[in-house]
C-alpha cells in the first residue's frame, strides 16, 4: 500500500495539486488515505507507535498541502477524511503518552 499511495503523492505534485473540486479524484485520494490509515494503524504495534504517528502525520499534511481544509464543506469527503486521520493521530498520540 506504501508504493500505491506514494504513486499517488507524485502523480499529484506533479500535477501542481490541481484536483480540489475534482470529486472522483477526491474519492479516490480520500479511499486510499482510508486505506493507508488503516494499514499504519493494524502495522503499529507498540514498537510501532512512534512510526505510525509519523504516517498518520504526513497524511495530514498531504491532506492539508493539497486541500484548503478550513473552507470545505463539513460533509466533503475529504473534510471528513481529514477529520478521521486527525482523530486517529490523537488517539495514538494520546496511547503512546498512556493518555487513554
Amino acid at each position: 500500500m506504501d508504493v500505491c499511495y506514494r504513486k499517488l503523492l507524485h502523480k499529484d505534485e506533479q500535477n501542481q495539486n490541481n484536483y480540489q473540486g475534482n470529486k472522483e479524484y477526491e474519492e479516490l485520494f480520500s479511499e486510499i488515505t482510508r486505506r493507508y490509515a488503516q494499514d499504519v494503524l493494524a502495522l503499529s504495534g507498540e514498537p510501532g507507535v512512534r512510526k505510525g504517528i509519523e504516517k498518520l502525520e504526513e497524511i495530514q499534511q498531504r491532506l492539508e498541502n493539497n486541500f484548503d481544509i478550513e473552507n470545505l464543506p463539513e460533509d466533503d469527503i475529504i473534510a471528513q477524511e481529514y477529520k478521521d486521520v486527525s482523530a486517529l493521530l490523537e488517539q495514538m498520540i494520546n496511547s503512546r503518552n498512556g493518555n487513554n
